[in-house]
């Protein structure tokens, strides 16, 4: 069963999320992934990029995006990157902390989020809000 997973706490109010785990799978093949989170998000496995999303509709309705992406026989690493604000923006979803739900079946074998997943603020990253000064209708 898949879980929303957050950190346990947030370091910071806005700001990049590394979410990761690494699994060791006993066949490689195609996988079916579902993926949600609650803001913007991109996926990469084995440090390949995947997706990124989520799919948008009305901001009271979520949407898991599905793709599909080859995982190997033996040690994959996933890594999604998780955009959290609590400041508006028109496409971003607004929650308390940030949030992702990830399912992947390969071969008969389902990974899922849960608490073994690693959940880090990537520090470095900030919002900037900049203002335009006009001094008439028509001028920039």
């Amino acid at each position: 069963m898949t879980f929303y997973i957050t950190p346990d706490h947030t370091p910071s109010s806005d700001g990049l999320y590394l979410f990761k785990k690494t699994v060791d799978l006993k066949k490689g093949g195609r996988a079916v992934i579902n993926i949600f989170a609650a803001s913007r998000y991109i996926l990469y496995i084995n440090d390949e990029y995947i997706c990124e999303g989520p799919c948008r509709s009305y901001e009271k309705i979520r949407y898991y995006d599905s793709v599909e992406a080859e995982l190997k026989c033996g040690i994959n690493h996933i890594c999604v990157k998780v955009l959290h604000t609590t400041n508006y923006l028109s496409s971003v979803y607004n929650t308390a902390l940030p949030e992702l739900a990830f399912e992947a079946i390969v071969n008969g074998e389902t990974i899922s989020s849960d608490a073994s997943w690693g959940i880090h603020y990537m520090h470095g990253y900030a919002f900037t809000t900049y203002y335009m000064k006009t001094t008439g209708p028509y001028e920039l």
